[in-house]
């Protein structure tokens, strides 16, 4: 579920694409060809300009509770790394969900409104 090491990264930043809302910055790089079921990996880069290392940590935590909550509504096989924004105001949960969904939405890795999200790998 984490997206991680050097090379990952790089290979997200060089080849992917970009979007942002009002506290995020995103890149991601799009499913090709026919990704395993459940394959969608998050990567997180939180600035020391978004605050101190309690306000980072609470940041990252937030981030992938959200995540880990709304994973299914995105397609198989993305990659991406999201970028907080200095001074984002990001301490709730629904604050955060909203705009990971919004994220997403911009960089068109939601899943169409007729397909049923995957559980598990299972359809």
């Amino acid at each position: 579920m984490r997206l991680k090491g050097r090379k990952n990264f790089s290979r997200v930043f060089e080849t992917g694409g970009k979007s942002a809302t009002k506290s995020l910055v995103m890149w991601s790089v799009a499913p090709d060809g026919d990704p395993a079921p459940g394959g969608r990996r998050m990567g997180l880069a939180v600035s020391r300009k978004a605050g101190g290392a309690v306000r980072r940590n609470r940041i990252k935590r937030v981030l992938r509770e959200a995540y880990r909550l709304n994973r299914f509504h995105l397609k198989d096989g993305a990659d991406f790394i999201i970028y907080p924004k200095a001074g984002c105001g990001m301490d709730s949960l629904a604050g955060a969900q909203k705009e990971l969904l919004q994220a997403w939405e911009r960089a068109g890795l939601l899943r169409g409104p007729g397909a049923e999200p995957r559980r598990n790998g299972k359809a």
